[in-house]
């Protein structure tokens, strides 16, 4: 929670869980109210979503009266905006956090349309949305939804009028995944699109009037790149694994690889990750995190312990006894046949 002060300044605010339905019930949006019997202790140093080092806590006798015909305006919304370059040098650290504003390119790898169409079941089922995102005409960066967030996200996606262009997303943690510099809503997140704040509305004027320079893609930041020098590139076309079917028509047939043909006829293990959405979602699929190795059977573990402790003169006996002991077993069990010879 944000509290300011007449002077404007920015302070965070917390409630005790065991206080929230104490106060949170009678305090509205955009109203106005004093705070009394408070205490104040520092901050910690994760995760801050103000500049000043202190919160201000309720305590058990805190009073909280609505403050009417205040000459004292405040603005509804504060924000703190980072761009790209901001969030690369705060990625990880835990630190402050900030809000980021953009537009949006593209939605769970959907490109915004009017034939854009959220997957209601998939998302509920993930509890998450991937949000490509642009500022300006700066990189392009991963944003995303999480829990609430998405589910915001969806609910306001759905009640425009028009495909929504521009979003905001408050207190968001830099983070990087596979090399990739990507922006996650926590649960203190909230969204806004398009004309819900004042800073939606001037970004999509922007928008407007600057469409040429807001289509700018880097494809350096959507995709994972690796650097090659011309030379690397040019050996690389001139191998022949390169060269995938060349000067074969569409009815080839491509061999099976000789390690798929190498699992035929045989019963292995697999150690399988499950979850919900592995069950309920759209595809349905099992992750398999680990191929055991083949089992050895046992029979043959006693058979070679059998030859090895035996000494050379009677390894033949030995054999014998144990074959004739099968058959034993086998001829017992079953109708007795003519031998053969």
């Amino acid at each position: 929670m944000i509290l300011i002060d007449e002077q404007g300044t920015v302070i965070q605010g917390f409630i005790p869980p065991s206080r929230i339905d104490t106060y949170l019930p009678h305090m509205i949006a955009g109203s106005l109210y004093r705070l009394i019997k408070f205490y104040g202790s520092k901050s910690k140093t994760m995760y801050r979503v103000s500049e000043q080092d202190v919160t201000i806590s309720f305590s058990w006798n805190s009073v909280l009266s609505v403050l009417e015909n205040c000459p004292v305006q405040f603005l509804e919304d504060r924000f703190r905006f980072y761009g790209y370059e901001e969030f690369e040098s705060a990625c990880d650290l835990k630190g402050d956090l900030y809000d980021y504003i953009g537009h949006i390119k593209l939605v769970n790898e959907q490109a915004l349309g009017d034939g854009l169409v959220l997957d209601e079941v998939e998302i509920v089922s993930s509890r998450r949305i991937l949000v490509h995102v642009q500022t300006h005409d700066g990189p392009v960066m991963k944003l995303y939804l999480w829990d609430t967030a998405a589910t915001d996200f969806c609910l306001k996606f759905k009640a425009q009028e028009n495909t929504p262009s521009v979003i905001l997303v408050t207190t968001v943690n830099p983070k990087r995944f596979g090399g990739t510099l990507t922006i996650s809503s926590l649960s203190s997140s909230r969204v806004f699109l398009d004309l819900d704040v004042q800073p939606t509305k001037d970004y999509l004027a922007w928008l407007g009037s600057n469409s040429e320079a807001a289509n700018r893609i880097n494809a350096d930041i959507v995709t994972k790149a690796e650097t090659v020098t011309i030379g690397e590139l040019f050996t690389y076309i001139k191998q022949e694994g390169a060269k995938a079917n060349e000067s074969v028509g569409d009815d080839a047939v491509v061999p099976v690889p000789q390690a798929l043909i190498d699992t035929i006829g045989q019963t292995r293990k697999f150690v399988v990750k499950v979850s919900k959405h592995n069950l309920e979602g759209k595809t349905q699929a099992l992750t398999v995190t680990k191929v055991l190795p083949l089992e050895v059977p046992v029979l043959e573990d006693v058979l070679d312990e059998n030859v090895a402790e035996e000494p050379a003169d009677g390894r033949d006996d030995a054999a014998g006894v144990t074959v004739k002991r099968s058959s034993d077993g086998i001829e017992s069990g079953e109708t007795k046949r003519a031998k053969c010879g």
